[in-house]
């Protein structure tokens, strides 16, 4: 992809080395999982109280996503949170001082449950239920996150890379966060890509029972 390749982003060895351990772990989170489930109680993350649903991708699993976006300086920031699950980012986000919050998802239960877990923690995100941009008016966003961890599919992520940049304001940064298994910045044709985002930093994020990769972006026009 040319300008849009990260520099350096080979998932270090030692990453590599514990993949085949995620295995296991993850078949232990998910029966864990359904016994949250039946208490029926919040989980906690990063100071969130988070509820779930069977219905939407456990929020645990996100924490070091959350611990990362708190520590963002995003105040007064207008932030977009896209696949937006239990809301996880988006609250994280709304902590953090943007203002305001959109989170979207394509899954109704996800968009109710996100509400419902800002109602929780008092925080305010306007939650909308659409696939990516298409549930937007026309606008521009400070910061975009895509939380494809648990839901991208190749034309998601796709289309994520030709629109985001109609999106973002000046200055503004595209967060494209991936399970550590999926290719880097999938190909898009040069005819269909946006240009002007350029790779400026890809970083990975252990947790018990996965590996993300977060990949940052930013118009070139702002570099």
């Amino acid at each position: 992809m040319g300008s849009n390749t990260p520099p350096c982003c080979a998932m270090p060895w030692y990453l590599k080395a514990v993949q085949p351990v995620h295995v296991p772990l993850n078949i232990i989170v998910r029966t864990l999982r359904w016994h949250f489930m039946k208490k029926n109680a919040p989980a906690r993350i990063c100071g969130l109280r988070i509820g779930a649903s069977l219905e939407v991708p456990y929020p645990t699993a996100f924490r070091p996503l959350a611990r990362e976006v708190l520590r963002m300086n995003l105040s007064g920031k207008h932030v977009l949170d896209l696949e937006t699950g239990s809301g996880v980012i988006a609250l994280a986000a709304a902590r953090a001082g943007a203002a305001p919050v959109i989170a979207v998802d394509q899954n109704p239960a996800a968009v109710h449950l996100a509400a419902r877990n800002a109602a929780l923690n008092k925080l305010v995100i306007h939650c909308r239920a659409g696939e990516l941009f298409s549930a937007l008016p026309e606008q521009k966003f400070d910061v975009i996150f895509y939380n494809g961890v648990s839901t991208a599919r190749q034309q998601h992520i796709d289309s994520f890379l030709r629109h985001a940049g109609r999106w973002l304001a000046p200055a503004g940064i595209a967060h494209l966060i991936l399970p550590a298994h999926k290719n880097i910045l999938p190909p898009c044709k040069s005819d269909q890509r946006d240009d002007s985002l350029v790779c400026i930093q890809c970083r990975y994020f252990f947790s018990l029972s996965r590996t993300f990769q977060w990949i940052q972006l930013q118009k070139a026009s702002t570099l």
